[in-house]
Order: C-alpha cells, then structure tokens, then sequence
C-alpha cells in the first residue's frame, strides 16, 4: 500500500467512525489551530502566546500539543519517543524486516495512531497542534485553520544555537538534518510538500514578523472563519 492510500485509508476510516463530524462542530466544538514550521523556527513559542490570548479571549481552556503529544503517544502504546519524531527517516524496506520481531511496531503502524491522535484532538477543538504534519492531516475539518512558519536559514540556526547552546557549525548540521527529517516524513506519509503553500490559511516569515503581529493576524483569520462557520 503506498503511503497515500494509507494516509487516505487513515482518514477516511476515520470519518467512517464520526459521520457526523460537521454537526458536531457547527455547534459545540472549537477551532482548531495547526502551525508547521521549517526547523529552527519558534512554533511552540507562538503557539504558547496564542494559547495564553485566545483562553482569555474566547474563555475558553486551550491547549497545546507539540512534543507532549509523541510522549502520550509513547507512553500508551509503548513505541519510542525517538522512532515516533523519526517517522520515515529510513528505508521502508529495513522497517519491513524489523516488523518480523516480537512486538515491533512498524513506521505505518506508528503512523496510524499518530493520525487518530491528531484528529481526536483536532475535532473537539480548542487546541493548537505543532508540527507531526497536522495541517495536512486536518485539511478536511472545518474548524481547522492551519498555519506555517518559515525563515531564513540563518535566522533559524541563530534560534538553535540561542535554545540548545551550540556553535554556529553545529547548529547548522543540526538544522540541515532535522529539516530533512520533517521533509521526509511529509514526503513518505502526507503525498505533498512543506512549502504548498495551498495547505495553509497564511504563511508567515518568522523574521520579519514580530510574534506578537503573527498571533494577531492568526486570531483576526480564526475569528472570521469562526464567524462564517457558525452563521
């Protein structure tokens, strides 16, 4: 099964199983906000500001699931944290053979109940989901409104040696190689690219745009999204 039947199969079972999802959340769901981000930009940092605004705004209680989602993923079905943020960083034929040993989970296995995870917390709404390809998996919900965050490369291995304490070499090999993780895990689950620009409400340059004109260019487009979807 290619992986866009899966992704496919994934969803569609998905929806299977909530019928009737659009119901539900012209009512008593909330929106949902998934932010990509090319590595090294600040997502959780922005989604954490967002959180705080709209739980205010909205009073409402948000919340945020970045890399506290592969822990809970982790923790309840007992795969590694490590495999999990390393989705399709090797050959699918390697994943084939390992499956063969006593309780070792495959990278489309891992990959399903990452998708259910993601879509249980989308629909409810109220959430803001970092990364794990969330605004590809959640482009058919109407309450989600999906979001990228992009930078120069400078700027961003800046950001890595700021947060990990790192030189500049070794801040640039760890950006360069974690951009090809996030590349390759979209490429080999989500059929598509990072920079699609048709995947998002808005695309916004890290550097150029304070945080604080991101967040509220953010919540000006959820709220009248929200507007129209509960006319």
């Amino acid at each position: 099964m290619s992986p866009k039947l899966s992704l496919d199969a994934q969803i569609g079972s998905w929806f299977a199983k909530n019928r009737k999802f659009d119901e539900a959340l012209k009512d008593e769901h909330g929106p949902t906000i998934c932010l990509s981000r090319e590595f090294g930009c600040r997502g959780s940092t922005l989604a954490g500001e967002l959180c705080e605004r709209l739980t205010e705004q909205t009073k409402k209680e948000w919340h945020v699931f970045d890399k506290d989602l592969i822990h809970q993923i982790s923790e309840e079905k007992g795969i590694s944290e490590k495999f999990l943020a390393n989705l399709g960083d090797y050959s699918r034929i390697v994943d084939r053979y390992l499956t063969f040993l006593k309780h070792r989970v495959s990278h489309d296995e891992a990959f399903k109940y990452l998708t259910q995870y993601i879509m249980n917390i989308a629909v409810p709404g109220y959430a803001i989901i970092v990364g794990r390809g969330a605004s590809i998996l959640t482009k058919d919900l109407v309450n989600s409104y999906r979001f990228r965050l992009e930078a120069p490369f400078d700027f961003r291995v800046q950001n890595i040696q700021e947060t990990q304490s790192l030189s500049k070499d070794k801040a640039e090999d760890y950006v360069k190689e974690n951009q090809v993780i996030r590349e390759k895990f979209v490429e080999s689950y989500l059929d598509t690219s990072l920079s699609n620009s048709a995947s998002y409400h808005a695309i916004f340059n890290e550097q150029a745009c304070p945080r604080g004109t991101i967040a509220d260019m953010i919540i000006d487009v959820v709220k009248a999204g929200e507007e129209r979807r509960l006319k």
